[in-house]
């Protein structure tokens, strides 16, 4: 994986879930199992621009808009193969795979993620906090873990607080871009952007019942 992992990774998409507790902001780390490029070292859900994915971000025909949006649906679809399988909680959502999957209510409104991308490959990180009136729910019943067709690519999930994150032993023994783009990014700014995000969700409260569907305002109903 050494010498490789850069071409191992362009036009790679991953999806960063965070939440925030008494330890403050913490990060959901998997490690990634012996059958995959950096096996043993820890990163986030993640993978290659499927062809079809690639082939729309490239399109110069697509308006900017459609065009920003194709690496973060690629992220919240690794999301949902490598940790939305738990079982414990009725399914909020129904992508075209056989098996139902779990995913926090909110994870596909792109305004409620922050986008980066690195700066020395087309690499993709969409940064998504968990609302806190969701929390409650979820963090006590959701127990990440890849879907079936998955579950060989990941051997685990941890959440990690923000600031052991970003301490040398876990540098280290997180997957090379992983730590390079933790680094590129900086404990500071991914911080303001975690505080932003928790700002914007302040600003506009979205309610989550037994199930992590919704109503998301008031007087709304679920869709």
């Amino acid at each position: 994986t050494g010498k490789n992992w850069k071409r191992i990774t362009s036009h790679m998409a991953h999806f960063v879930f965070a939440k925030c507790s008494t330890n403050g902001f913490e990060l959901l780390f998997q490690r990634r199992s012996r059958y995959v490029a950096a096996p043993g070292k820890w990163g986030f859900p993640g993978g290659k621009l499927e062809p079809s994915e690639k082939k729309q971000w490239r399109d110069q025909k697509s308006s900017e808009e459609e065009r920003r949006k194709v690496p973060h649906r690629a992220a919240v679809r690794e999301g949902i193969e490598e940790c939305g399988g738990c079982t414990t909680m009725p399914p909020t959502m129904h992508p075209p795979f056989t098996d139902p999957v779990f995913l926090p209510p909110g994870c596909l409104e792109f305004d409620n993620c922050k986008h980066f991308k690195m700066k020395t490959m087309n690499s993709f990180f969409s940064v998504y906090l968990l609302h806190p009136l969701n929390e409650t729910v979820w963090m006590n019943t959701w127990d990440p873990k890849p879907i079936p067709a998955y579950d060989w690519e990941v051997d685990g999930h941890q959440w990690v607080p923000l600031v052991d994150a970003y301490a040398h032993e876990w540098l280290t023994a997180t997957a090379p871009w992983v730590s390079q783009w933790l680094t590129e990014v900086g404990k500071e700014q991914l911080e303001a952007t975690l505080r932003a995000l928790q700002q914007q969700q302040t600003a506009s409260p979205t309610a989550a019942t037994a199930d992590g569907t919704g109503p998301t305002e008031e007087g709304e109903q679920p869709k």
